[in-house]
């Protein structure tokens, strides 16, 4: 899942710290993720409000690095209506 993610952030975004930054977020929540055994509707908040970030100017990074994921999440899931 990640790897698909950083070629494609590659494309999107053209600052590297930045894309490192938000690969760092993503690759964190994914293993979070993984281990979370809670409502999946809930997961990205519960996540933010556990690495405690709620207030602060990480908070912002958090939740755009989190956003680049959920849209590369949104275009694989029409990407098979692309092809018809």
């Amino acid at each position: 899942m990640l790897g698909p993610f950083v070629a494609w952030l590659a494309s999107r975004e053209p600052y590297e710290g930045l894309r490192r930054r938000q690969v760092r977020v993503v690759e964190r929540f994914l293993r979070w993720a993984a281990a979370d055994r809670g409502d999946p509707r809930t997961r990205r908040e519960r996540f933010e409000s556990e690495i405690g970030v709620d207030g602060t100017a990480e908070a912002q990074a958090v939740g755009s690095a989190l956003d680049r994921l959920a849209e590369h999440r949104r275009i694989l899931a029409i990407a098979p209506f692309l092809d018809d």
